[in-house]
C-alpha cells in the first residue's frame, strides 16, 4: 500500500509523520516524531529568524527526512506555519528547509493552516451531525474555526500564540499585573467581533454556544502560562482566602504537596474550583483556565491532515 509523509514546521515545535495507507479510508503510522526548536522566538521579538533556532529546525528536519526516507514513501509535504510567515528572512529559512528534506516547504496561509486543522480534527474526532468551534492555539498563531456538520463554513488566523504572547507581553518571572493586563487588552482586540461573526455560522441564537465563543478568550490568555510560570506565581503571590501565604500547611490543605504540584493539577484542569480560593491571582487573571484543561488534540492532528490532504491530491 501507498506510504506518505507530513511535516509540520510550526512556531514553538516540529512535527513528522510517515503512514501507510490501509484498505478503507484508515492509516498506520510508522513513523512520528516532535521536537520543539522554538523557531518564532525572535521573530516576535525582531522579526527575523534568529540563526541558532534555524540552524536547529535544520537538522532536526534532515533527521526526520532520514527516517521516512528509509520507508518508501512515495510523496512528501512539508509546511510552515506562523513564525515562518511573518519573518522577513522566511525566503532564505525556505530554501535552507527544503534542502534540509529534499522537498519543497510550503509556506501556508493562515487560511489553509484552518483548513489543515479542520480536516485533522474530523478525520480523529467527527461530528457529521453537530456544529463544531476550534481553538487552535500554536506557537505563533491561534486559529478559531467554525464547522458545521463536518464541513468548515468560516474561520480566523489571529497573531495570539502562546510563544508570541510570552515574548510581547510576559518580560518578568512571575508577570507584574500590568503585564498580564496589557496582554488581556491585546487579545480583546484581536478577538473584536469574533462572535458576531461566527453567530451566524455556529452558533445562531443558543446562548451556551455563544459562552463557547467567549471561552476562546479564557483558552489564548492562558495558552502562554505553563507549569513553570504558574508555579512562579503560585509562590510569590498565592493567598488563600484569609490572605494567609499559600504555604506548606495551606497547600496540604488544599490536597497539593508542593507550589508545582497545584500548578500542574491547574494546568491540566483537575483543580479549576481550587484556583478561585487563591485570592493573590485573581487580579493576575481575573479568569479560571479553562474546564478538563489544554488539550492540544488539533495540534496533533494537523501533520495527519497534511498527510490525508496529500494522499486525497495524488
Amino acid at each position: 500500500m501507498p506510504r506518505y509523509a507530513a511535516i509540520d514546521i510550526g512556531s514553538n515545535s516540529i512535527r513528522m509523520a510517515a503512514a501507510e495507507v490501509l484498505p478503507g479510508s484508515g492509516m498506520r503510522v510508522l513513523a512520528s516524531e516532535r521536537v520543539v526548536t522554538r523557531l518564532g522566538e525572535s521573530v516576535f521579538r525582531q522579526g527575523i529568524l534568529a540563526q541558532e533556532p534555524v540552524d536547529l529546525t535544520c537538522t532536526v528536519l534532515a533527521r526526520m527526512a532520514q527516517q521516512y526516507q528509509k520507508l518508501d514513501v512515495v510523496g512528501v509535504r512539508a509546511v510552515a506555519t506562523s513564525a515562518v510567515r511573518d519573518a522577513r528572512n522566511s525566503a532564505e529559512f525556505v530554501e535552507r528547509a527544503s534542502n534540509a528534506i529534499g522537498t519543497p516547504v510550503e509556506i501556508v496561509s493562515g487560511r489553509e493552516e484552518s483548513r489543515l486543522i479542520h480536516l485533522g480534527v474530523e478525520a480523529r474526532w467527527p461530528h457529521p451531525d453537530r456544529r463544531l468551534l476550534i481553538v487552535d492555539i500554536g506557537g505563533g498563531s491561534a486559529e478559531l474555526i467554525a464547522g458545521e456538520y463536518g464541513k468548515l463554513r468560516d474561520s480566523f488566523s489571529k497573531p495570539l500564540g502562546a510563544v508570541r504572547l510570552r515574548e510581547i507581553f510576559l518580560r518578568n518571572d512571575p508577570p507584574n499585573p500590568s503585564e498580564l493586563h496589557q496582554m488581556h487588552e491585546y487579545i480583546e482586540e484581536k478577538l473584536a467581533g469574533i462572535g458576531k461573526r461566527f453567530a451566524a455560522t455556529v452558533v445562531g441564537d443558543d446562548p451556551v454556544s455563544k459562552g463557547s465563543v467567549h471561552l476562546c478568550k479564557d483558552y489564548v490568555a492562558w495558552a502562554p502560562i505553563d507549569a513553570e510560570l504558574l508555579t512562579s506565581l503560585l509562590t510569590s503571590r498565592g493567598r488563600v482566602s484569609n490572605s494567609k501565604t499559600l504555604d506548606d500547611e495551606a497547600l496540604k490543605a488544599l490536597g497539593f504537596k508542593t507550589h508545582a504540584d497545584l500548578a500542574q493539577a491547574i494546568i491540566k484542569g483537575e483543580t479549576t474550583d481550587t484556583l478561585s480560593s487563591i485570592g493573590g491571582l485573581k487580579p493576575f487573571f481575573g479568569l479560571s483556565p479553562p474546564r478538563g484543561g489544554f488539550k492540544r488534540s488539533s495540534r496533533r492532528a494537523f501533520s495527519g491532515s497534511i498527510w490525508a490532504d496529500l494522499r486525497a491530491g495524488t
